[in-house]
Parts: structure tokens; C-alpha cells; sequence
């Protein structure tokens, strides 16, 4: 069975999974007559080539060998081959070949079958008395201290990016910011970073606020075992309420620091408990994952469309783990953002730092300035990180000068993410299709769903809606059956022999799907190859009988031991803020679009999962314990059904990292997304072939993507700089807008003149600025008075998106020789007769636009400029691409979208069946004698596209069609969107918009 059709050759290049640590052989005419014998715990062509460049530049590989106890878990290093090679073959010395490349590993006239023998000599020794070979076991484990022994050595932070996340802390001290903001993804160790800072901010009291109670024990470990912490005290709900003097006591000992760790609950729930904390100055609060609870929107929330259940289950299992229901799964966004405010409202902080591995929707804010950011480390840098480091300590015949072993790297076990984006199974496919004819938005969450999202006497909730077609898209990965659309991940020699896919967590969108999946795959178990060999365990199921999370991670580490494969079934649970080492591939069930819930559940993979060897050795009659380090897991594979979601938040990431610290446009952006698939490529099937996938495919899905949202979609995504509301000049201009939320249209934003803002205005930047941004507390202090404050803000960005969407109306229609890259080159371009009617049109004023430049922050102006640039290049670069004049026009129509609830587009395809209503002897009669076609109220021209596109498939003549068709646009707006959109067949007459002169022209 399987699926043989696939040509997935590529697979050799980029899947190597697990790493078996080997001794490898080599011999170079560089130093002739030697044999080089040495081991790594990474691939042995990674090794080589390193090699290569130190020098050896012809080495010939003579081989490579496991250097396992075959089935003992037992290994053994290349000083136990050196041991027995060494009495017969002299060790090279470096006055032998003086000038050259050298390395003491190399043996004179030593071969392979010497080699071999020397390996079969240390196998057949294990176990025997008196051997005087070394072997590593692995080590014991000791139980989970409650009090975590201090280390009698400083913790070094990994250079350069944890220090220069702490050189960054003190020069924002030194410039007085207080809200601060350290981006990095999971492994870089924002905990213990953070700490840093404390220490070097000399802080005496330190308060860690997280969402959930779970990373409780993370942080007491980074507080307790590094050896510069040894002032450090760490303190938490569970030790105050033992003893209610613990903080009092510990500060009259000015030498110490206190670490107090709580949760929002803690803070929001019990005041009284804590009233000496809200009577103490607090030196630093730490935010922990900011984005979670503190200001995030639904954790993980499934998309929704009118065709979504609650899920009444899932809100269930968060109350179990610990998660505030109120706080992470309920709120809308800007009640979420309170919840932080409202726990610590009457805390005396000196400073506060927030930390995130997402913060997309926080970056694509203004709270932060990049003065206010003190790391942004993605995946990439982590990664480079890594390789920067073999580079200098081991490569080039570097290690033996500075003795560092592979596992040493910090980033050791970090592994490479391998993403896979593939299409759904067929018979899924044509479900969907089925799916959004009846009006459904998102397919996963439809074809995945479960009878019943509640428990029943039927026991529907253990069934999907689409039982066959779920079936269908099991075996296929599964191999028992083959799809052109999927690659049979589970089936796949490579991915078995690199022993992936061991530990799948699989991610849904309802809990009671997890109760379908486990019964559907328990039930057909006799119609999987590969699927009948895994343990399911069903963690976020109405049925699960797991209640807490560390019986979860328990059950995988036993089923490891054991040699048994499992699939955790989940839908939000154990996605953030946890880890599971032995994780290592995510099949992508769900919908959702959020960058910042994507990449916190896809990061659980991320985890290091090493293994520590130990060994002995008798030196001088005494015992030397060694170790050594196994990475298991030097890969990990995403498995996405969504291909477009993966490639828009690919770009999405990278966008969000250039607007926060580039000044460039699209260039940079190509270049950040080139190297971040360098570091994880994105594989997918092109032609019944696997390929890797390029910048210029993500960022064609992505303006592919574009075409299907409407430029109001687009104005939501730009960023608002809320200072710009103190500006009274700007603020009353923006008042007369809409909310781009209200599903109303553009307000009339007419200027008696281009003086109404004045050169001094710009140059005074307003009126009454008010610029103390840290200000924002109502006089009162009432909570009253911060809801009014913040309702105001909220509406003042919905109103200034809105006007926003005038200048993305602009760059779409405008023409221009140049290309518009930004807002200055929006303003640069109103100087031909047709784009400054466009401008005036669409109710913009120059002087008002150079204000609101002038005024706005460096990342929402680039936010801007990046939409700006989308809209034009969609307009104009699509043209070049497509010579039908009316597909470009039919495109471009779907491109708007709906400007609002009451002005809008009819669809192309209800445009041509109206049409094709006229008998078709009528409609030729019209373009054969002197009757007009007249649409009395059009938007954009649709109706007169669809005549002519009709008229054209019943080859009337161009000539016959001039004259005929004519169209009266509702507006100016529309009168401009018309005229740009049909210009290909306007301009020559086959298409006239009338208009009034007065308003219009």
C-alpha cells in the first residue's frame, strides 16, 4: 500500500532525525600515511566538512561506525579506538609535517580493517573484568529537589544574545525607560536573563507575574541553582501563606533580593494575603509571557464562523490546570489587557519587564518604542547562535586546541524545525468545497468536528460529522492508502529511520474531537500500516482521564522507555508554557490565524531533549567520573494541512521583525524570510514532487492570499500610534471618521483648502500635545475614569484605521512612473492633474497627512508604508502579469471587498447571471442598433464588466460594443475606483462613467 506516487528524494537532503553518536575514519594526501580517527555527535558529513575547511581540503571519508553496545543503550568515545590503535600506530606530532594542518588524531599506516578490529575488540570487552576501556551508561537520575541545590559556579550567559539582552536593560535604566519588553522565542532563557537584569539593576525586590501557576517551579530553579543568585531568595504563594513574616523577615536583610512569583490569580483574588507586598517598592516586576493572560486575546481560540459551537469542555480543563477561565479564554481583547492592570493596580514599580516568544500583537502596537525592547531573538538567531559557536570552539581544528566538547555548545539539543505544508486529502477537499458553498469560513474546524461538542447518551461526541472523510485522511498519512495531496509522513523510510514521528502531538479544534479521534482510530485499527503501533493519549477529550499535566508528561516518558510510540490528542492544553521533551512532530488540526497562538504551539517541539552518559575511568588508582551528552532529538517536524495559513505567518513574522528593527521595505523582508527557511524549511508537493519552498513562494501565497481581502481588511492590520490622539489637530480630523469597525463607509472629509493645516501646524507638531506618555491615569483615579480613557483609545484607532483606508484606496488607484513604496511617496505623487483628483476625491489633505507622518512612531509608519506597498504592487504588478483586460478588472473588483454594510459590491459571479437573464437576441439587438446598456447606480463598475465580458463571448465586435455601455458611480469614491479598475476598455470607449462635474471633476 503506501503512497509511492510522491517523489520525495528531497527527503535525503533534509531529514536526518536522530543521531547516533559514530566513530568516523578519514585520509588526506595532506598528511600522508596517517589515518584520522575521531567521533561526533552530530552528522558525520557536518563533521567532515568541517574538516575540509580546516585544512584537509581532499580528505577521503574510509568510513564511519556506531559507537553503541548494539541494544545496551551503552557507548563508547574515539579515546577507546585511540587506546587500541596507539601501541601499533605512532599518534602524528606536529614537527612531522611542519606548516600543515595538524591534528593529534591522526595514527601512522593505521587502516580501516584496524579500525574495525579495534571496534570489535571494545564490544566484545564490555562487561569483562579488567577491561581498561571507558563506557557511558546513562546517568542516574536523582528525585525533583523541593529546594534546588546552589551551584558552586556561575550560570555564563549565552553569548552574544542573552548579554546583549542585558546591556540593553541598563541602558534603557540609564535612559530612564521603565516598560521594557524582552522578545525571544522558547530556549533562548528569558527567566534566568531577567534575572540577570535584576542583579544587575542591584534589585532587592523582585515580583514575577505569570498567567498560569505551572512555570512556577521553572523559575524557583533559576532563582535557586546559579551560583551569582546566592542572595537570591524565592518565595511564592504556597511559602507566604505557610508563614505570613517570610517577606518581612527576609527584607531586613539588606544583602538579600527577594524573587516573589504569582499568578494573576493570586494578585486579583487574595489582596488582603498580600498587603505588605502592595506597601513594599518594588525594584522590578517581571511579566512573564506578557502576551498569556496579561493581554492576551482567546488562547488558541479556534476560529469562528456562524457555523462554530462552544466549547463549554475546554473552559473546564483550563480551570483544572490552573488557567484563570476569565482572564485567558473569555475576554475580548481589550479586557484581557486590564487584567494585568487590574491585579497590580497600587503596586509601587520602579520598572517593569514584560517577556513573550510572541509578541505579534503587542508589536504591532505602540506601547513598546525600540528603545523599550532589549531583545528580539527569533528562531533564526537562536540557530545562528548554534552554528557560530561550532564554528569558533570545534571546526577548523579547533576543538583540540579548545578542548570543548560538541554537547558544550548552550544551544546544544536546540533542534532544526522541518515544516511540512500540505493540502488535505482528496475526498476532504471535495467536502470543503461542499463546506463553503453552504457558507462555512473555515474548513478544519468544520471537517473535525465532532457530532456532539457535549457528552451524550449517544455517545456522538465520539464521532465526527465527516467520519469517512477523516478516515480517508488517516490512512493516507498513515500509508495504508494512497493521496497525491499527502505524503505518507508515517509510512516514510527516511522519517522511521531517523526515528521521527516517535511522539506526535496532534492539535484539534474541539475537546470532544479528541474523544472522536481516539475512538475512530481504536475502532479501524485493522486499516492503518503504521497508526496501530501508537499509544493515543487523549488529554483534552471529554473522556480523558488525565487531570493533571505531569501525569501526561509521566505516561509519554514511561511509553519512551518502553520503546512505544504515542499521540497526544490536545486542543489548547499543554500548548504554552510547558515542555515535553520527547515531542517531536505536530500534525496542525485547527484553524486559527493568530501568529502570536500558532507559534506557542508549534514551539512546544522545541524543547532540548538530551540525554546525559556517564563513565569511569582509573587514573593513578583513583576513580575519574566522565560524561558524555546524546541529543535526542535534532529535528522536529510541523505538519500543517493549511499551506496558505503557514506561508502568511511566515511572512507575518518576518514583517513584524522588520517594522520593529529595519528601516527597509521588501527587500529585507525577502532576505529575513530567506534565512528563517534556511534554518526550518517549509516542504510541500509540487507535481507529485516534494520541493522546498522559496521567499518568492511565500510571499506570492501571500499576495494571492491579498487578493482575497478586501482593503478595509487590510487598514486592520496596520498599526496606530495612540499618541497621536493628543494631538488636537490630527484628533479632529480623525473624529469625523467612521470606526473601520462599524461596517459604515468613508465619512465626507471635505477641506475648504489645502491651508487648513498650515506649515506652522506641522512645525509645532499641533496643538495641545500632550507628550508625557506614561500619563494616562484619569485625575480621579477612578476605575471610571481609565474605562472612559480607554474606550476613547480604542475608538480612536478604529476611526484612524479608517482614514488609513483612504490612502490604501489611493495607492491602489493612483498611477505613477515610480512606484509607491510609502507615504512620502504617496505624497510625492499628487502632482499630476489625475492623481490629484484621485487624492482630493477620496477626501484627503496633504497638509493633514504630512502632520500625521510627521508625528507617528517609526513602527506604525513602516506598518503603513508595508500596506502602502502591498496595495500598489497588487494593482500595478498584477497588470504586467495578466494581459486580459477583464480578468485584471474581475480581480481587482474582489480585491475591495466591501467598503461598507450599505455601498456594496455585487459579485461577479451574481453580476453575470443577471446579465445572462437578457435573451440573448435582446442583448445582441442592443450593440446592433442605438440602445445603451445603463447601470443607475454602480459601484465599481461590475455590471458593466459582466456586459462586457458577455458581449465579448458572443463575439460582437469591438466597434459594435463602443458607445453601448454606461455606468452613473454612487460617489466620487466610486466614480475613481471605476475609472482605474475598467481603464483597459473605458479609455477606448467600450465602457463611459458618468458623473456629475461639480462634485466629481
Amino acid at each position: 500500500m503506501g503512497n509511492n506516487r510522491i517523489d520525495d528524494s528531497i527527503l535525503a537532503t533534509v531529514i536526518y532525525g536522530r543521531i547516533e553518536p559514530k566513530i568516523y575514519a578519514f585520509e588526506t594526501a595532506t598528511i600522508p600515511n596517517y589515518l584520522k580517527v575521531g567521533d561526533t555527535f552530530r552528522t558525520v558529513q557536518e563533521r567532515l566538512n568541517e574538516w575540509r575547511n580546516a585544512g584537509f581540503k581532499d580528505l577521503r571519508k574510509v568510513g564511519d561506525w556506531s559507537a553503541e553496545i548494539k541494544g545496551k543503550d551503552i557507548y563508547f568515545r574515539d579515546y577507546a579506538v585511540h587506546e587500541y590503535l596507539e601501541p601499533q600506530h605512532k599518534r602524528l606530532t606536529k614537527d612531522v609535517f611542519p606548516g600543515r594542518p595538524y591534528s593529534q588524531e591522526f595514527f601512522k599506516n593505521a587502516s580501516k580493517k584496524d579500525v574495525e578490529d579495534a571496534i570489535r575488540d571494545i564490544v566484545t570487552s564490555y562487561g569483562q573484568t579488567g577491561t581498561n576501556y571507558t563506557y557511558y551508561g546513562i546517568k542516574e537520575r536523582t528525585a525533583i529537589e523541593s529546594v534546588y541545590p546552589r551551584d558552586p559556579f556561575d550560570w555564563e550567559p549565552k553569548n552574544p544574545l542573552q548579554t546583549d539582552a542585558i546591556s540593553k536593560f541598563e541602558v534603557a535604566l540609564e535612559n530612564d525607560r521603565a516598560n521594557l519588553l524582552m522578545y525571544a522565542v522558547m530556549r533562548f532563557g528569558k527567566s534566568f536573563t531577567s534575572l540577570c537584569c535584576a542583579k544587575a539593576m542591584k534589585a532587592k525586590f523582585v515580583l514575577v507575574v505569570s498567567g498560569k501557576a505551572d512555570v512556577a517551579d521553572e523559575w524557583k530553579e533559576n532563582v535557586q541553582r546559579p551560583g551569582q543568585f546566592e542572595n537570591f531568595v524565592f518565595f511564592n504563594s504556597r511559602s507566604l501563606k505557610k508563614n505570613d513574616k517570610l517577606l518581612s523577615d527576609a527584607k531586613k536583610d539588606i544583602n538579600k533580593c527577594i524573587v516573589l512569583f504569582l499568578t494573576l490569580q493570586d494578585l486579583s483574588k487574595e489582596k488582603e494575603r498580600f498587603k505588605e507586598l502592595f506597601e513594599s517598592q518594588i525594584d522590578l516586576m517581571i511579566i512573564d509571557e506578557t502576551h498569556f493572560g496579561a493581554r492576551a486575546e482567546t488562547l488558541g481560540k479556534v476560529i469562528a464562523d456562524a457555523h462554530y459551537q462552544k466549547d463549554s469542555h475546554l473552559e473546564e480543563i483550563e480551570k483544572s490546570d490552573g488557567i484563570k477561565n476569565e482572564s485567558l479564554s473569555s475576554l475580548q481583547r481589550d479586557k484581557a489587557e486590564k487584567e494585568l492592570e487590574k491585579a497590580t493596580k497600587g503596586l509601587n514599580v520602579k520598572v517593569k519587564l514584560h517577556l513573550s516568544g510572541t509578541p505579534y500583537r503587542i508589536l504591532m502596537g505602540s506601547e513598546f518604542e525600540k528603545d523599550d525592547i532589549i531583545s528580539f531573538c527569533q528562531y533564526s538567531d537562536i540557530i545562528s547562535e548554534k552554528e557560530r559557536w561550532y564554528k569558533e570552539n570545534i571546526a577548523d581544528g579547533r576543538q583540540e586546541e579548545t578542548g570543548k566538547e560538541e554537547w558544550e555548545n548552550p544551544y546544544y539539543g536546540f533542534p532544526q524545525m522541518v515544516r511540512f505544508a500540505f493540502s488535505l486529502n482528496r475526498s476532504a477537499m471535495n467536502k470543503i468545497k461542499e463546506l463553503k458553498e453552504k457558507g462555512y469560513s473555515y474548513h478544519l474546524s468544520a471537517l473535525f468536528a465532532p457530532r456532539s461538542v457535549e457528552k451524550d447518551d449517544k455517545r456522538e461526541y465520539r464521532k465526527f460529522v465527516y467520519e469517512s472523510e477523516v478516515l480517508d485522511f488517516l490512512q493516507a498519512i498513515d500509508g495504508y492508502k494512497s493521496d497525491n495531496n499527502i505524503l505518507s509522513f508515517l509510512d516514510n523510510q527516511r522519517i522511521k529511520d531517523g526515528k521521527l514521528c516517535r511522539h506526535i502531538v496532534m492539535v484539534l479544534p474541539y475537546c470532544a474531537s479528541c474523544d472522536a479521534m481516539e475512538a475512530l482510530i481504536a475502532e479501524k485499527k485493522s486499516e492503518f500500516s503504521n497508526l496501530s503501533e501508537y499509544e493515543i493519549i487523549n488529554i483534552s477529550g471529554i473522556d480523558s482521564k488525565y487531570n493533571k499535566i505531569s501525569e501526561v508528561k509521566s505516561k509519554i516518558k514511561s511509553c519512551e522507555s518502553k520503546n512505544i510510540k504515542t499521540i497526544t490528542l490536545t486542543v489548547n492544553r499543554m500548548l504554552t508554557g510547558c515542555t515535553v521533551p520527547e515531542w517531536d512532530t505536530m500534525i496542525f488540526l485547527k484553524d486559527t490565524a493568530s501568529p502570536q497562538d500558532y507559534d506557542q504551539a508549534i514551539f512546544r517541539l522545541q524543547s532540548q531533549y538530551v540525554v546525559e552518559y556517564e563513565g569511569t575511568k582509573i587514573v593513578d588508582g583513583k576513580e575519574i567520573k566522565l560524561s558524555m551528552k546524546k541529543d535526542m532529538k535534532p529535528q522536529t517536524l510541523l505538519i500543517d494541512f493549511d499551506p496558505q495559513r503557514m506561508y502568511y505567518l511566515q511572512e507575518t513574522k518576518s514583517r513584524v521583525y522588520n517594522i520593529n528593527t529595519k528601516d527597509g521595505g521588501n527587500e529585507e523582508s525577502e532576505q529575513r524570510i530567506k534565512r528563517d527557511l534556511e534554518v526550518s524549511p517549509i516542504i510541500h508537493i509540487s507535481e507529485n514532487k516534494l520541493v522546498e519552498v522559496t521567499p518568492t513562494d511565500v510571499l506570492k501565497a501571500v499576495s494571492e492570499y491579498s487578493v482575497n481581502r478586501g482593503i478595509t481588511e487590510a487598514a486592520k492590520d496596520i498599526i496606530v500610534d495612540t499618541n497621536l490622539i493628543n494631538i488636537d489637530s490630527i484628533k479632529r480630523i480623525i473624529d469625523k471618521e467612521f470606526e473601520i469597525t462599524s461596517g459604515k463607509g468613508l465619512t465626507d472629509q471635505t477641506y475648504k483648502e489645502e491651508t487648513d493645516l498650515d506649515d506652522d501646524d506641522i512645525k509645532t507638531n499641533g496643538d495641545a500635545v500632550n507628550t508625557d506618555k506614561t500619563d494616562s491615569k484619569d485625575p480621579t483615579g477612578s476605575e471610571k475614569g481609565t474605562t472612559e480613557k480607554e474606550t476613547a483609545c480604542r475608538i480612536f484607532i478604529n476611526k484612524c484605521r479608517s482614514y488609513y483606508r483612504r490612502i490604501l484606496f489611493y495607492a491602489f488607484l493612483c498611477k505613477s512612473e515610480e512606484e509607491i513604496k510609502s507615504l512620502n511617496d504617496v505624497l510625492e505623487s499628487v502632482s499630476t492633474p489625475e492623481n490629484e483628483r484621485i487624492f482630493r476625491n477620496l477626501g484627503m489633505n496633504k497638509g493633514f497627512i504630512k502632520l500625521m507622518k510627521k508625528n507617528m512612531s517609526g513602527s506604525a509608519l513602516r506598518s503603513l508604508d508595508d500596506k502602502i506597498f502591498d496595495l500598489y504592487r497588487l494593482s500595478h504588478e498584477y497588470d504586467k502579469e495578466n494581459n486580459d483586460p477583464i480578468q485584471r478588472a474581475t480581480t481587482a473588483i474582489n480585491r475591495f471587498g466591501k467598503i461598507s454594510d450599505s455601498e456594496v459590491v455585487t459579485p461577479q459571479h451574481i453580476a453575470k447571471e443577471m446579465v445572462d437573464q437578457i435573451p440573448e437576441k435582446d442583448f445582441k439587438k442592443v450593440f446592433e442598433g442605438d440602445d445603451k446598456i445603463l447601470d443607475i447606480a454602480s459601484k465599481m463598475g461590475e455590471f458593466a464588466t459582466a456586459v462586457y465580458r458577455r458581449a465579448v463571448s458572443l463575439n460582437i465586435s469591438i466597434d459594435n460594443i463602443r458607445n453601448k455601455i454606461y455606468s452613473i458611480p454612487t460617489s466620487p469614491l466610486w466614480y475613481n475606483i471605476s475609472i482605474v479598475l475598467t481603464a483597459d476598455y473605458s479609455s477606448d470607449r467600450l465602457c463611459l462613467f458618468l458623473y456629475n462635474k461639480k462634485v466629481m471633476d
